[in-house]
């Protein structure tokens, strides 16, 4: 049985006209009395990009690295940032003035 949080790859192509091919990566984010799964798919930016429910037998689980359960028992928190050219831009330029 799947959790909630689970990170999972869809194992079927019954989806695609969903958005979602076998092999994508996503998370459940509801877990229903009746065995299904609702699973979210987004990109790169965090941007969802599917939704479907699932049944089990259409989901693996897919475990992270031994480094991030490492990470993960050692209490440490692991955070994602994105950024727009224009604010990395800006962090330099904020960067290069604290150096003078």
């Amino acid at each position: 049985m799947l959790e909630n949080y689970a990170r999972v790859r869809l194992q079927t192509n019954k989806y695609q006209t969903e958005g979602v091919s076998i092999g994508d990566l996503g998370y459940v984010i509801e877990v229903y009395p009746d065995g299904g799964y609702e699973v979210e798919f987004s990109d790169e930016s965090g941007i969802t990009f599917a939704q479907i429910v699932a049944q089990e037998g259409e989901l693996r689980r897919d475990e992270p690295s031994h480094l991030t359960q490492d990470m993960a028992s050692s209490g440490t928190v692991m955070e994602t940032v994105y950024l727009s050219p224009s604010s990395v831009q800006q962090q330099s330029k904020l960067t290069r003035s604290n150096k003078k």
